[in-house]
């Protein structure tokens, strides 16, 4: 998935930071699913983000709990807005983040999946500040 991305990184002269620590961890899930879900947020954090910024994904595995968060320095998100992030077709009434184009169901598929996998998936952001999506599924077999 982050391959995949590389393109689309370096079009907006992105940079994406990787720490991944889950070699030797094995996850009991839908691995087309949860590349849907990696796609989904970095997609998000590139079109929200300007030009020349930094988007930083992490992944680890602790206690039988895959845990990943995907953090971008873009735009941030209005408080009031963060409550209907995951609500299917929600789009924010702020001009900034309507300039992007979207549907508004990235986020309700991303938090549905999870949900699915038995996990729950956060947000926190702020308005000029960047965001970070996190997300926790249960079900590693075995870690390093």
């Amino acid at each position: 998935t982050v391959k995949s991305f590389a393109p689309i990184f370096s079009q907006k002269n992105q940079t994406l930071v990787t720490n991944i620590e889950v070699d030797g961890t094995t996850l009991e899930a839908d691995r087309d699913r949860l590349v849907q879900v990696l796609a989904n947020l970095l997609s998000n954090a590139s079109k929200y983000s300007p030009a020349g910024k930094t988007i930083t994904l992490k992944a680890w595995a602790r206690e039988g709990v895959m845990c990943v968060e995907v953090c971008d320095q873009g735009i941030g998100i209005k408080p009031a807005d963060v409550a209907h992030l995951f609500t299917p077709f929600f789009r924010s009434e702020d001009p900034s983040a309507r300039q992007v184009p979207g549907t508004g169901l990235g986020l309700a598929i991303v938090k549905n999946i999870i949900e699915l996998h038995g996990g729950q998936v956060t947000v926190s952001s702020a308005p000029g500040e960047g965001s970070k999506f996190s997300f926790k599924i249960p079900g590693v077999l075995a870690a390093a």
